[in-house]
């Protein structure tokens, strides 16, 4: 019976977690969605923002906007699936998204092209975090547009 009530304490915490409040941001040609703890911090580059997690600093997220062409959108793509520790891809047609591994640490990138600009999230997290995180994970992934 305790173990029964410590798991469900356990995944009520878990879940209270991926519900906590969202803000939306829509700039620099993009919008995404993200939890309260992440906030924009100061870049030193124009075409990077940076947005700091403040329950977790080993968990690091950038949007990168960059002007390009389709080609170089396409070639950027093949550049990263060429990474080692590749666990995930998947391309259509202006977007695409990657995610490897490598020293205990999950990369998880997803571009898309719109306007001459490529527009890409990136974000590191640990390893050990990846139960954790993977469901907000999903939430911010599927906001970036």
């Amino acid at each position: 019976m305790k173990y029964i009530l410590v798991l469900t304490l356990t995944l009520f915490a878990t879940v209270s977690k991926a519900q906590s409040n969202w803000n939306t941001y829509n700039q620099n040609g993009y919008n995404i969605e993200l939890p309260d703890y992440f906030l924009p911090v100061k870049s030193e580059d124009p075409s990077m923002d940076v947005f700091s997690n403040t329950e977790n600093k080993d968990i690091l997220l950038r949007v990168e906007s960059k002007p390009t062409d389709k080609l170089s959108f396409n070639s950027k793509y093949i550049s990263e699936i060429g990474k080692s520790g590749v666990t995930y891809k998947l391309i259509k047609d202006t977007v695409y998204t990657i995610t490897y591994a490598s020293d205990n640490i999950i990369n998880y990138h997803k571009s898309f092209f719109s306007n001459g600009v490529v527009h890409s999230l990136v974000i590191t997290y640990p390893n050990n975090k990846k139960s954790q995180f993977d469901l907000i994970l999903q939430r911010i992934g599927r906001s970036f547009k």
